[in-house]
């Protein structure tokens, strides 16, 4: 049987969390979808909230809601379950430093996307380029659609 083989870029990062290797994700940073997946997670992170209460089972529950919605929203973005693997059993919006676990991933892979990005728009130059320099070498000058004395 006859097959196609598409490459598709899939690359796998490792993640680690305080010095300790967590896991590894697997997914293609060129993939503008993922970016804008992304994009909407971060929008989704602005949206979600809990109110202020001084009932503590409350928070706990509203804690575990948010967690859960968070990660929700990440695998899908990668469309499959990575969030164990980036946050383990800490809760996605828990802080260091004032930033975010979520944040802190977001941030980390932002610039692996951008780069890949970056080098898969240079590669496609460079193969518009190489076909443009072929194909000029192969055709034929333009000639005009009448000659002289056809009026």
């Amino acid at each position: 049987m006859q097959a196609i083989n598409i490459s598709t870029g899939l690359k796998e990062i490792e993640i680690v969390r305080d010095g300790e290797k967590a896991g590894i994700i697997r997914f293609d940073p060129s993939d503008p979808a993922l970016l804008n997946r992304l994009l909407a997670l971060r929008e989704t992170t602005k949206d979600i909230h809990a109110e202020p209460t001084e009932d503590v089972e409350k928070i706990l529950d509203e804690s575990a809601r948010i967690d859960a919605e968070l990660r929700a929203a990440l695998d899908k973005a990668f469309d499959y379950p990575v969030s164990d693997i980036v946050f383990g059993n800490s809760a996605c919006f828990t802080t260091s430093n004032g930033v975010s676990l979520l944040e802190q991933f977001l941030d980390g892979v932002a610039p692996i996307i951008r780069d890949a990005l970056e080098a898969e728009g240079k590669a496609e130059e460079a193969r518009k380029k190489r076909i443009n320099k072929y194909t000029a070498k192969y055709q034929k000058p333009d000639t005009p659609d009448t000659t002289e004395g056809d009026e």
